[in-house]
């Protein structure tokens, strides 16, 4: 279990910084600053669970934030937020507070301290749902930086799962929409950030799932 928490929030970390340039600026200190940017809501309870061991007030940010990415009809939004919360469910901040959350559960009422490994599942595959949908409008823009992050989030939740196959094909969707960005801008002669990192975490991906 552990293993696997610490994969997933090293994973998970990677994708909020590099594919979706969330910007990990959250509350340093024992404040929360009140914002009604959904982004910034999910950066501070990034922050609040992995780094403050504050699970309680990252649970109601990442509700807040769902919310409005409802209202929005963002499905990308959604996809981050429901994935967040199924990380924060396997987090070592929630383990440690089980008596708390024995006795007086979680936001959504369906969890329970003994059920939130197989909920966590849950919400990935809630999360997967919304990154489908996103695909599905990205690819009508061209955008396939963009593709290159959805296909990467779509591994994770399946990595969430441990579902190695779908995990390994999704990885290999995210290269070749990484290599077709690069195309796009070499022959538009356009000046883009080098992707040396994102390819070598999905190569590092494959390798360790072992992927064909």
């Amino acid at each position: 279990m552990a293993l696997l928490e610490s994969h997933l929030m090293r994973h998970l970390m990677f994708a909020f910084i590099v594919f979706t340039q969330l910007l990990l600026v959250g509350c340093a200190g024992v404040g929360i600053v009140s914002t009604s940017d959904p982004q910034a809501k999910l950066n501070d309870a990034v922050e609040l669970y992995r780094k403050q061991n504050r699970p309680l007030p990252a649970e109601r940010l990442i509700f807040e934030a769902i919310d409005i990415y409802q209202q929005q009809n963002d499905s990308k939004g959604l996809g981050l937020a429901y994935l967040l919360y199924g990380d924060l469910l396997l987090s070592d901040s929630v383990s440690t507070r089980e008596d708390f959350y024995k006795k007086n559960g979680f936001k959504d009422k369906s969890v329970t301290f003994e059920n939130r490994v197989a909920k966590s599942k849950d919400y990935a595959t809630e999360a997967r749902k919304y990154f489908l949908k996103a695909v599905e409008q990205t690819k009508e823009t061209g955008k396939h930086a963009e593709l290159a992050s959805l296909y990467f989030n779509i591994g994770l939740t399946y990595n969430m799962q441990s579902d190695r196959e779908n995990a390994c094909r999704s990885y290999d969707k995210s290269f070749v929409a990484l290599s077709e960005d690069m195309r796009s801008a070499q022959s538009d002669k356009q000046h883009v950030p080098s992707t040396d990192g994102w390819s070598a975490e999905i190569a590092a991906e494959k390798k360790r799932l072992k992927c064909e």
